[in-house]
């Protein structure tokens, strides 16, 4: 048990110490959701993000959605990749029917010179859709983001 813990320790250890390189972020997303993509950071390295927009991709899911995170971030090891993990809610309608759903999510971005961020993650978890009846689903999501920093 001791020599987990440490290995846990030590894995986080050489990920890196340092802090968000930012503050505040907003842009665009595109995948299982295609909208907006807001970040800010409330912490050292936890951070809260919400995307709004539409899924034109999905006969279960597809329609308006809010999916809020919080996320755990950190810098990979003086480089300007960062690597985060979390989880969230997604809800939404669309055609007289109403969901929501729970997503776990990882991914990582890269901070360029410029205030630009480009990132990938992926959010896997339950979804349910309340119309006549339940319907559920196990959903698997990947998204590409790109974000302005400040």
């Amino acid at each position: 048990m001791k020599k987990m813990f440490f290995a846990i320790c030590l894995f986080f250890a050489v990920l890196g110490v340092n802090a968000q390189s930012y503050n505040h972020s907003v842009g665009l997303t595109v995948g299982f959701i295609d909208g907006v993509n807001y970040k800010c950071f409330i912490g050292s390295n936890v951070a809260l993000s919400a995307d709004l927009g539409y899924n034109f991709r999905s006969s279960l899911s597809g329609g308006f959605h809010f999916n809020p995170n919080i996320m755990y971030q950190n810098r990979i090891a003086r480089t300007p990749l960062e690597w985060f993990a979390g989880g969230g809610i997604s809800l939404g309608s669309a055609q007289r029917s109403f969901m929501m759903g729970l997503n776990a999510m990882g991914g990582i971005e890269y901070n360029f010179k410029a205030p630009l961020i480009l990132g990938t993650d992926i959010r896997l978890g339950p979804g349910f859709e309340f119309r006549n009846k339940v319907n559920a689903a196990f959903l698997l999501s990947w998204n590409i983001f790109l974000r302005y920093r400040f």
